[in-house]
């Protein structure tokens, strides 16, 4: 019998622990029972894979109101209203990966809408995931 192990446990362990865990690639960023998607707004990291000549892209939160985001999250589901977060952005290519500050992005969200944090070497900015930009947003 093929065994396959990842760290020393068995392969099937690890994605039974995964599959029960509720994994999800989004955080919950409020307290109590979970809301519908009509009352709470989405706010995704940017992703760009890269590929020959082009580089990879990436925005990581770090914390959303003081509270700190899993590096394994790739969105966070808040309240509406106004909301500080801090990220940083990061490219790479096949050389380098390059690392860029961390900033305070205070925004302004909407309940039941989608929203994706940008990055460049510039800075951070808030874009609506559909449609035209609606949201506010300042570096600080």
């Amino acid at each position: 019998m093929l065994s396959v192990r990842v760290g020393g446990f068995p392969l099937f362990v690890l994605a039974l622990c995964f599959g029960l865990s509720g994994c999800s690639a989004t955080q919950r960023i409020y307290e109590g029972m979970e809301r519908s998607a009509t009352e709470v707004a989405i706010i995704e990291e940017q992703f760009e894979a890269g590929g020959w000549r082009k580089p990879e892209k990436h925005v990581q939160f770090l914390e959303v109101d003081g509270v700190p985001v899993s590096t394994w999250k790739r969105a966070v589901e808040i309240l509406p209203g106004t909301h500080i977060v801090k990220a940083y952005f990061s490219w790479s290519d096949s050389i380098a990966t390059r690392y860029y500050p961390s900033q305070k992005l205070t925004i302004e969200v909407q309940a039941g809408s989608r929203y994706k944090i940008l990055g460049s070497p510039a800075g951070l900015w808030l874009e609506q995931a559909a449609g035209p930009q609606s949201a506010k947003n300042q570096n600080k």
